[in-house]
């Protein structure tokens, strides 16, 4: 078992220019050699983010592994009241073939199911008024407003994933095959969703949506070649997908992407 924290400041700063027109003397990259007057940018973020974390494993007869995990999480970009996301997780797996007399037909196999969520808070200064910082007009400075409508009441939420699965290896490890299906769902997650241009925004940052993701995972292993000069042994790929949108915002039923 064990118990920890971590402490994340992360700034990002940048600096942007390019010329305009072209370059009034070739290959002489420099914006004092734009022909019109260049463009120039810069930006500059800082997110916060604290958590502690304690985790715990347990084995039996080297066949039965259980692990579980508890996470907090508290980060800048959320509403100073909601700014808390709470994570467990936990994994069970069972060697069954322990309990098979050992013969050359099945070599190993294995259960597992896990459960596993994540969270995911807004981005920088997403529940902020922000300004964006342009080109000068003449001697005026130029700073813009974003088309997003701050949401102040933005908060972390979380991924869910449940996984259960079967590892299997026959004929001496020669064959295998490991099957797995998984489900995940992204409930309250941050998004953007599309605002009437009437408002003056184009678009607005809500925790209301829900995403559903779920399908299946298959690999097949095959060594039809093992001697002592070579070994030859390749794996072969195969999963599906389903994927659907439950539901985008209370008051919206559809989302422009684009």
């Amino acid at each position: 078992a064990s118990v920890g924290f971590e402490i994340n400041d992360s700034r990002n700063k940048s600096i942007a220019g390019s010329t305009v027109g072209g370059l009034s003397t070739l290959d002489f990259y420099s914006l004092a050699t734009s022909i019109d007057r260049p463009n120039v940018s810069s930006s500059r973020s800082r997110v916060k983010r604290h958590s502690t974390f304690a985790k715990a494993s347990i084995g039996y007869k080297n066949m039965l592994y259980l692990d579980g995990s508890a996470r907090l999480d508290w980060q800048s970009t959320a509403s100073a009241d909601d700014n808390r996301v709470e994570t467990l997780g936990g994994s069970l797996s069972f060697i069954f073939s322990k309990l098979i007399e050992r013969n050359d037909i099945l070599t190993f196999g294995k259960l597992r199911a896990s459960v596993a969520e994540a969270p995911r808070f807004p981005g920088a200064y997403a529940n902020n008024i922000v300004y964006g910082g342009g080109t000068p007009y003449g001697s005026y400075g130029v700073q813009s407003l974003s088309a997003t409508y701050p949401n102040p009441n933005l908060y972390g939420g979380k991924r869910s994933e449940v996984e259960v699965g079967t590892e299997l290896k026959f004929a001496k490890n020669r064959l295998g095959l490991d099957v797995t299906y998984f489900k995940k769902v992204d409930k309250e997650l941050p998004v953007s969703v599309t605002l009437n241009p009437a408002t003056g925004y184009t678009s607005t940052t809500t925790n209301a949506s829900q995403q559903t993701y779920n399908g299946m995972e298959y690999t097949l292993y095959v060594n039809p070649i093992k001697s002592d000069k070579i070994n030859w042994d390749f794996n072969l790929n195969f999963a599906t997908l389903k994927r659907g949108v439950d539901k985008i915002s209370e008051t919206s039923e559809e989302n422009r992407l684009s």
